[in-house]
Order: structure tokens, then sequence, then C-alpha cells
């Protein structure tokens, strides 16, 4: 795994006028007949995977072979061909220790050549659980944690036959907002934890579609946002009352 995340963080570098940067390149997708699906930005790894995700978050659950063209040095058309019907795994749904959500977090920040990878970059884990052990472990290193959930879920889509009867955590250096959610619960997550500050989104939409969201309150405390009966041992957050501004008064309108 160490091996594999030296390269790809080696084919996600750049240098551009002398200067080392993080590499992310547009990707435009249509379908082989020439239908339009999108675009999105992402680091150079991981494609396919990433394309499914995009698919899915579109709704369509579909398996694809992917052929590239290089447009530019910076722009990519991706011609997909449809391989089969998608579905999630069958996973397991037990509670997870909050030691074991932190010795997590922790194999994420030691895990990724910090001496290669910017710190432009996201780092993602996915960690399938038997109890307290991983049985299935996948990192992946992108610009963008919009686009690492991608490939999150595409990774997922593609091998659910590996990780069926498994316990599923993701683990991310990013924030979660409540897209992200909304596309993982697709795939049948329902344990996400987050190093940085909650997002209300996030936290909303995991409250919503049953998802455990773990993140940083606005004391710097790693906090059980939703569904804690999946944690055990985990420091919770207080439930009830309405969405308020940070002066004190109801939310109700999002223009400022």
């Amino acid at each position: 795994m160490q091996d594999e995340l030296r390269r790809v963080c080696e084919r996600s570098v750049v240098r551009w006028r002398g200067t080392q940067m993080a590499a992310d390149f547009r990707y435009e997708v249509e379908w082989v007949d020439g239908r339009k699906v999108g675009s999105f930005f992402a680091s150079p790894n991981m494609i396919e995977e990433a394309v499914i995700g995009y698919l899915l978050m579109k709704g369509i659950t579909r398996d694809v072979r992917v052929e590239e063209i290089r447009l530019s040095d910076l722009e990519y058309l991706l011609r997909i061909t449809d391989e089969g019907e998608l579905s999630p795994p069958r996973w397991r749904n037990e509670p997870v220790e909050w030691g074991t959500i932190l010795s997590l977090m922790s194999d994420v920040s030691k895990s990724i050549p910090k001496s290669i990878c910017p710190f432009a970059f996201h780092v993602t884990g996915l960690y399938a659980l038997k109890g307290s052990s991983v049985v299935q472990k996948m990192l992946l290193v992108d610009i963008s944690r919009h686009t690492a959930a991608m490939k999150i879920a595409g990774w997922i889509m593609k091998r659910s036959d590996d990780l069926r009867e498994l316990t599923p955590v993701m683990i991310s250096t990013g924030r979660i907002s409540g897209d992200i959610i909304k596309l993982l619960s697709l795939t049948g997550i329902r344990i996400v934890a987050s190093m940085r500050h909650v997002l209300v989104s996030g936290a909303a939409s995991a409250d919503q579609r049953g998802i455990t969201l773990i993140s940083k309150d606005f004391t710097r405390e790693l906090k059980v946002f939703t569904y804690p009966e999946r944690v055990r041992g985990g420091p919770m957050v207080s439930k009830g009352g309405p969405l308020v501004r940070w002066h004190g008064k109801e939310a109700d309108s999002p223009l400022c």
C-alpha cells in the first residue's frame, strides 16, 4: 500500500515554472455514442473509479470501461463504454469501537508520503472491518474532497462482492458536506469520519440519511454528531434545537 501511494503521489505532482504543484486535470466524460455526461477536475489517479462515482452521483449505477484521449496539457476526454449494472455491497451494520476509529484516523495520517504529496491534496481512506480487524483498505489522494468521495464510491461499487458482510468506515482529511454524504449513502456506507470541522449540510444530511458522522466541533474535539449508537464509547453531541445563526437568531434565509 505504501509503495502504491508513493506512485500515486509521484503521478499527481507536476512542475510548473520550476515549482512543484499538485496536479489537477479537467476530464470531460461522454458515452462512446457521443452522449455527453459532464466534466470534473481530479488528480490523475483512479479515473475509472471517479467516473463510476460521478455517474452514481447522477443516479446511474453502471460499470464502465474508459478510453482516455488527451485534448491538451490540462484536459482529457473520457469516452466510456457500458459494462453492466452495479449494486452496493451487502455490508454488515455493527458498532465500531471509538478506539478503532481513532486508530484508523492515525493510519490515514501516517500512510501518505508527505515528502512527495503536496499539502494541496486531501487524503481519504475506506476501511472494511470485521470486528476491529481491517480486512480491506484503500487510501487515495486527490485535490478535491468531492472527487475523492467519487473515487471511493466508484471503488466500492466495483468491488461489491469482495466487501460483503464487512463494516465500512470512511476517513477523510477534508470537511464532509451534504452532497458528499448523499453520494456515500448510495454505496451503503454508514460511518463517515472527518479530521476537520463539521459542516451543517453534512450533519443535517447524515441525520436525514441514517449515517453516523464524526467530525470536529468548534472546540476542535472529535465528536459523534449523528447516530452515535454505531460508535461504542465515542463522545456525542447533544440532540435538539432549531438551526440558528452564530448571533443566536433562527436561520430564516440563506442570503446574507
